[in-house]
Formats: structure tokens, C-alpha cells, sequence
């Protein structure tokens, strides 16, 4: 089955609009898109999950959605948390958002093959790099921050931590193409050093251990191959390992302190220590997606503002958002479906052969370490939760041993 330009181009679209360049930014604020502009945001979203769903077909889109089982019971948690919702409206809304963001995911995991999967995240993420560059040079006054993080480079992104993390996402899908596609590796150099030019722009330290940790960790995962005995026990300690790493970077005082960094980690701290204390008026099953910060009277967005300092837009940290959200039985199902997709991830090394074939285990290490100070897990129309979609389910699909369609091979000038 060949797959059109045309459709290659929506794909590669579809993923730069996901990663939200220039939404809620400076740029939006002085007249890219006006206030009034939130409503074309939400058009061009809709129409872009309309769109995958038309490419998919219904009953295409049944079969591929029921691959992944674990995923399906985290969805229906979000789907019942609408009957304790805090705020039911905020909910609905938001559940809505996340089914596009999930449907889209399913697309690209039904239409392309990871390899290609890696291959159009490289352009979309390469064509985020470039626009940003651009807006560092020629728009410093917006793409360079002047508030407690002077200097750092944001780019066309709300903040600097989104453009580096999102520069270290795709550091590692370029690596992915210089080491595991000979006629791309110029290209995948090249891009791989433009990003994390950028993302030592951004001074986001987290952003800057992760991608040292998953550089460090790729040709370990490569030498796996020739012994496979040692595959769950090098992937669980490369795990925790990496865990520590950011998480006594970002909370230890000596370490901060030597790095320069704020002891309470910019407020974090503070921030988690309130969210722990709301997840504790209802931990079982949260305060209904995507509520636990908004709403008024004694609800967690008010007893959160009560205990912390910094009104937050989330918890910056994913796991807790996702328990504030719905409890810990809706995170314990995430945790299920993430340690299912590193088992298949590591079976899908030990199948197939390329440098580009670790590209899954990579991407699930990216999530575990970015959720540590960052909120993207379960999130609607965020590149991170679409990909983690993408990913879980092809690897659900290949763990089961369903043929493939032949996809074309993608190729850009």
C-alpha cells in the first residue's frame, strides 16, 4: 500500500501542529491569533482529528483501537470520571480532546511503520527547530525570554522547557535516522546537532540530562542484541538509574546549588508537596480528568493555590497530575500499559536488527524521565501522549504478530 505526498504532508503537518508552536506565546498575545483565535485553534484541531479518522475508516480504526487493552482501560477511566467530575463541562471538553489525540495516535500507528513513524517526527520536530532559530534571530523580543529565565531561548513555544524538551525529542528521532538509515545519516547528523544547539539554548537542565541519559543509553541497548539475557536487566537499571539521575538533580540542594539551579527546584517542590495533599481528599479515583486545577469553593484547584505559592498550570510532574486526575487506580492502569510496552519494546530489539529499531525503548525512557518535572502524560493534543499512543499501540500490533500492509518507504528531497 503506497501512501501519497499528499497524505505524508498531512502527516508531517499533523505532528508540527501537535507540538502547539506558537499558541499561547508572545507571538499569539500581539496578533499572530487574538483571543477570538482560540476558536480557529480548536477548528483546525477538529478537523485534524476528522481528518485521521476519514484516512483510518471506522472499522479500521475499531480493530487497531482494541490492539492495546491496558490503553483502553485508562481511556475508560477518563470516560466514568465524567460522573464525578468536579466540573463535568471541563471534563466532557477535555475528553473529547484527548479521543482526537488518541485517534490521531491510532492513525499513525495503523498508516506507518515506527521506522517511518521516526522519519516524519524527524521533519516535523526539524521544521519546529528551524522556525524557532529563526525567531531567535529575527524576534529575540519573542523568542527569548526576559522574566527569571533571562536569555534562555523558547523559540516559537510558550516556554523554554517545552522547546527543550521537544529539541530533545528530536535529538534522539535524528539520531535514530543518522545511525539506522544510510541515506539519511548527513541528514540525521545534522539535525541531531542543530537540536541540541537549540536545546542548550533553552537552558533547561532536565531537557539536558534526558537527552544525555538516552544518548548513553543507545549503544548499550544496541549491544543487547548479542545478549539477550541481559536485556530486562540492563533496561530495568537503565530505568532506575535515570530515574535517580533527574530526580536528585532537580530536588537535591548540593546538587542544585552546584549547578546553580533553585533549591525548591522553581517552586516544584512546593508544588508537588500541595498536589499530594489534594490527591489525598480523593485518592482512589481523582477529581475527574482534567479538573484537579480548575473550578472555585474548597476544590483542588483552590486548596492547591492554598498550599503553594505558584499558581501552576499542572503539578510538573505527570504522574501526579494523572493521580489528581483519576486516583490511583488510574494511575496504576497507566503503569500496567507502560510496563507491557517496555517488555514489547525490548522484544522488538531483540526482532529486528536496524540502529532505528530502538527507537520505541528510547521513546518510553523519554517518557518515563520528562514526567518527573513535566506534565504530558494523558494529555490532550500534546505530541508526547500522541506518540505514546503511536507507539504502545504498533508495538501491540507487532508483539501479536498481525502482518503489516507494506507502507511506502519515506523519502524527502
Amino acid at each position: 500500500m503506497r501512501i501519497s505526498w499528499l497524505e505524508k504532508t498531512f502527516a508531517v503537518f499533523t505532528l508540527f501542529l501537535f507540538t502547539k508552536p506558537f499558541i499561547d506565546t508572545g507571538l499569539v498575545e500581539d496578533g499572530w491569533i487574538s483571543k477570538q483565535g482560540d476558536y480557529l485553534v480548536w477548528g483546525v484541531f477538529l478537523s485534524v482529528y476528522a481528518g485521521a479518522f476519514l484516512l483510518l475508516g471506522k472499522r479500521q480504526f475499531l480493530e487497531w483501537a482494541s490492539k492495546d487493552k491496558l490503553l483502553l482501560l485508562l481511556l475508560s477511566f477518563v470516560l466514568l470520571s465524567l460522573a464525578w467530575s468536579e466540573d463535568p463541562a471541563i471534563t466532557f471538553k477535555r475528553t473529547i480532546a484527548l479521543l482526537g489525540t488518541v485517534t490521531v495516535g491510532i492513525y499513525f500507528a495503523s498508516r506507518y511503520s515506527l521506522k517511518e513513524l521516526v522519519t516524519l517526527l524527524a521533519w516535523s520536530l526539524g521544521i519546529a527547530a528551524v522556525l524557532s532559530a529563526i525567531a531567535g534571530v529575527a524576534m529575540p523580543h519573542y523568542a527569548v525570554m526576559t522574566d527569571e529565565h533571562y536569555g534562555a531561548w523558547r523559540g516559537i513555544y510558550v516556554h523554554k522547557n517545552i522547546l527543550g524538551r521537544l529539541m530533545a525529542l528530536s535529538s534522539i528521532s535524528f539520531l535514530s535516522i543518522a545511525t539506522g538509515f544510510r541515506s539519511h545519516r548527513l541528514v540525521g547528523w545534522v539535525g541531531f546537532l542543530f537540536s541540541v544547539a537549540l536545546l542548550l539554548a533553552s537552558t533547561s537542565l532536565t531537557a539536558v540530562l534526558v537527552l544525555s541519559v538516552l544518548v548513553f543509553m543507545a549503544p548499550l541497548v544496541n549491544l543487547m542484541r548479542r545478549h539477550p539475557m541481559l536485556v530486562p536487566a540492563l533496561v530495568a537499571s537503565s530505568l532506575v538509574f535515570a530515574s535517580m539521575v533527574v530526580w536528585l538533580t532537580d530536588s537535591s540542594p548540593v546538587l542544585l546549588k552546584f549547578l546553580g539551579r533553585d533549591p525548591t527546584f522553581t517552586g516544584r517542590v512546593d508544588l508537588w508537596q500541595s498536589a499530594e495533599l489534594v490527591i489525598e481528599q480523593n485518592p482512589w479515583i481523582g477529581h475527574g480528568y482534567g479538573t484537579a486545577w480548575v473550578g472555585e469553593g474548597d476544590d483542588a484547584a483552590t486548596d492547591i493555590s492554598r498550599f503553594s505559592e505558584w499558581n501552576a498550570p499542572n503539578a510538573h510532574n505527570g504522574f501526579l497530575n494523572l493521580t489528581l486526575d483519576l486516583g490511583l487506580l488510574g494511575l496504576v492502569s497507566f503503569l500496567l500499559g507502560y510496563v507491557v510496552a517496555v517488555r514489547r519494546s525490548v522484544a522488538y530489539i531483540r526482532n529486528n536488527l536496524t540502529a532505528a529499531d530502538i527507537w520505541p525503548c528510547m521513546f518510553l525512557v523519554f517518557v518515563l524521565l520528562t514526567n518527573l518535572t513535566e506534565s504530558v502524560l494523558l494529555s490532550y493534543n500534546n505530541i508526547d501522549w500522541l506518540l505514546y499512543v503511536a507507539t504502545v499501540v504498533s508495538l501491540a500490533h507487532n508483539s501479536v504478530g498481525y502482518s503489516r500492509p507494506l507502507a511506502s518507504q519515506i523519502v524527502y528531497g
